[in-house]
């Protein structure tokens, strides 16, 4: 390709050696020092091309704005922009706006960004907007690849960024029924470090043989150091066909992160097979990911030998085991939610892998109740509970968990509060209950406790909640909701639970029957036939006890001194 531009560009482009332009109509060739353009629009085999030439010193290119290429009838690759170095010398190019390259047929490969590096030089390029590569009809080469990002590392290193997406489409069904499109295509011969970084999504959509990523490191020679190929997309990996295409020798080693979603219309992750060499390729492989999606679900990593069929072998198995899930939490409740443990740091990301639990920590903002705690972003996984009442979650196969939860506020309405002294100095609060479920001050207070630490555990998986409300006994209100947040379906007790006033405290056991409760205390004596008729029959009235209540002798007075008090 290096020689192949050259020879193109003494009759197709302009080279130059240094300056500053304000705009370019034609491809650029910068071959010594550096070289500064406004925008390029070509319709060269190329938009410009940073291309040291031997003992001539590094060289630079920066544009300012755009890089479009119209290309056909070339008979050629063509690319956007291009970093080429060999001869230990640098080159960088820079494009602070968009790279766009359309491919109108009768040309080889289309690159949107290709960088290539040989021995022991420095080769990179930048693009703070997007990268953009289409590719439509016939081809004159023998081999059709269209690729938003190529890098080819021949023993030197490589940089590439792009702040914005890479999106490529490729529809080469004229004559190449063997035609390549990627998102992102780095090999690595002969040692070397590449480092290949996107700053939002990879989109591919193209015929036949479709990939993401594709990855290629060859086998380490004795005099050679070893092939590192890192690539890390901070959003979505999308294709039409395969997610990542891996081939991963004994020279060196790969590592992708993919902090969004890897989705793939056919294969997730396939495995290039070894012929030779070490094929143990899970020990070189180092993969994460937010979340996979593909077309088979129940096997995300398939091993593939030249001719693209499946081979039965451990090694996908080890590495679909090893893909290190990114466990995310709902940004705007990083402060509330913590992840305790069955994590691991991986490339800056709380990690772990398919089948791991995870115990999560919920701290409830003050003023809340928890209403439900999920470990997957549509809500549909709710958080598990261990016997002991934390909270935790089991990775699943494929990953995506985003842990997050739904508060409810907590809503304080004491309109209704007065405390005339006209009135023989008797209390006439009465609370307004407000007719939302789970919205009244009481049925508040108590899912609160519940999300809080229990204030005594007798060790016999017994815990207790304290819940006190800042008004007498004889004033206690029982509402339909406070009722539905306290027992099962059969009006039974779900945790222990002490309900406390201001001149005395009422424990209710786990199992206990509400219906009993209520019979011998709050109703014992009482004459409202009617309230008791609404509990019996389950209905949604507002259960009042105007009488003394007769409760068992508070055997709780030797609780620890660190009881979480709600008071209303």
């Amino acid at each position: 390709m290096f020689k192949k531009i050259l020879a193109a560009g003494l009759t197709l482009s302009i080279i130059l050696s240094a300056g500053t332009f304000t705009g370019m109509a034609a491809g650029i060739i910068v071959d010594n020092e550096t070289f500064e353009v406004d925008k390029v629009e070509s319709t060269d085999a190329y938009g410009v091309v940073v291309a040291p030439q031997e003992d001539r010193g590094n060289a630079g290119a920066t544009v300012k704005e755009d890089v479009t290429v119209n290309a056909s009838d070339k008979d050629t690759d063509i690319s956007g922009v291009g970093s080429i170095s060999e001869h230990k010398q640098t080159s960088d190019a820079t494009v602070d706006g968009d790279v766009t390259v359309n491919d109108k047929g009768w040309n080889d490969n289309a690159y949107g960004v290709e960088v290539r590096s040989d021995d022991e030089s420095h080769s990179s390029a930048s693009v703070g907007g997007d990268v953009s590569v289409s590719s439509y009809g016939e081809h004159s080469g023998l081999s059709t690849h269209t690729s938003g990002i190529y890098a080819e590392n021949n023993g030197g290193d490589i940089d590439v960024s792009v702040d914005g997406n890479v999106n490529v489409s490729s529809d080469n069904t004229g004559n190449r029924s063997d035609s390549i499109a990627t998102g992102i295509s780095a090999q690595s011969t002969d040692g070397g470090q590449t480092n290949i970084e996107i700053g939002k999504n990879v989109t591919v959509d193209g015929e036949h043989d479709v990939a993401g990523i594709e990855v290629t490191t060859e086998p380490k020679s004795e005099d050679t150091a070893e092939n590192n190929i890192d690539i890390i997309v901070h959003g979505d990996v999308t294709s039409s066909g395969d997610g990542m295409k891996i081939k991963c020798s004994d020279g060196g080693t790969v590592d992708v992160v993919i902090e969004g979603t890897l989705s793939a219309t056919d294969d997730a992750i396939v495995l290039e097979h070894l012929d030779n060499g070490d094929i143990h390729q899970e020990d070189r492989l180092n993969i994460t990911v937010w979340k996979i999606e593909s077309g088979d679900k129940e096997q995300l990593v398939k091993s593939k030998n030249a001719n693209g069929e499946s081979v039965s072998d451990n090694i996908s198995n080890k590495v679909e085991k090893s893909i290190n899930y990114i466990i995310k939490v709902a940004p705007e409740q990083k402060d509330s939610i913590t992840l305790l443990s069955g994590i691991e740091k991986n490339n800056g990301f709380d990690t772990a892998h398919e089948g791991d639990n995870v115990a999560v920590k919920l701290n409830i903002p003050s003023g809340y109740y928890l209403s439900a705690a999920y470990s997957d972003s549509g809500k549909n996984i709710k958080l598990l509970k261990n016997e002991s009442g934390d909270y935790y979650l089991v990775v699943p196969k494929g990953g995506g968990v985003y842990v997050n939860m739904v508060l409810n506020e907590i809503i304080y309405d004491n309109s209704d509060y007065d405390n005339d002294d006209d009135d023989d100095n008797e209390s006439t609060y009465k609370p307004d209950i407000i007719n939302n479920s789970n919205s009244d001050p009481y049925t508040s207070a108590i899912l609160e406790a519940f999300n809080k630490e229990p204030i005594y555990n007798d060790f016999n998986n017994t815990f207790y909640y304290h819940v006190e409300f800042n008004l007498s006994s004889n004033d206690f209100i029982f509402t339909s909701s406070m009722i539905e947040a306290l027992c099962d379906s059969d009006m039974r007790v779900k945790e222990n639970i002490v309900i406390g006033f201001t001149d005395m405290s009422i424990p209710l056991t786990k199992g206990q029957s509400l219906m009993e409760f209520y019979k011998k205390t709050l109703f014992k004596g009482s004459k409202s036939v009617n309230d008791l008729e609404l509990l019996e029959s389950h209905g949604t009235g507002t259960f009042t006890a105007r009488q003394p209540m007769e409760v068992p002798e508070n055997t709780y007075s030797e609780l620890p001194d660190r009881i979480a008090v709600i008071t209303i």
